[in-house]
């Protein structure tokens, strides 16, 4: 239960954490950047920031990191993301990996699931290279990365930690 708690806590307030900086970074561009609506991306306005990182505006209707425009499933497939992430981490709990995972998970996924609602499709502003995406979409790879380290771990016995006998 102890455990329980203690997990759930930590996940919620690294998932608030996401969620708030996303959200922030989101409106700071919507009122900072205009919106490119150009077929190419070196035809609108950037802020360029370093090497190949840019600061551009676009609006996302598709998936994480800009891929498969124009899908509404994706509506879909991040509400039962979101959804299963309780699930996954019920598995992995005792990874010390799973809290921070499926903080960075949940906070990912509704960041993006809110602009989904209020705007018709997430705000990315972040260029690098030929991917545009904010931050929601860097804790969502960030979150499965982890998730997928931790439940390995647990899966495959590398999570437990053996004590010398004396």
């Amino acid at each position: 239960m102890r455990t329980a708690r203690a997990f759930s806590s930590k996940a919620g307030l690294i998932a608030a954490v996401v969620l708030a900086v996303d959200e922030a970074t989101k409106a700071l561009a919507r009122t900072s950047l205009q919106l490119c609506t150009a077929q190419l991306l070196r035809d609108c306005e950037r802020v360029h920031l370093t090497g190949p990182v840019d600061l551009v505006r676009v609006a996302n209707a598709g998936s994480a990191l800009g891929f498969a425009q124009g899908l509404w499933v994706w509506l879909l497939v991040a509400s039962l993301g979101a959804a299963a992430v309780p699930l996954l981490a019920r598995r992995a709990m005792s990874s010390w990996m799973m809290a921070p995972a499926a903080g960075l998970l949940l906070g990912g996924a509704f960041g993006n699931l809110l602009d989904r609602i209020a705007y018709g499709g997430a705000t990315d502003f972040i260029r690098a290279g030929h991917m545009v995406f904010n931050l929601a979409d860097l804790a969502l790879v960030a979150g499965a990365v982890l998730a997928t380290c931790a439940l390995y771990r647990v899966l495959y016995g590398a999570d437990t930690v053996s004590v010398p006998a004396a």
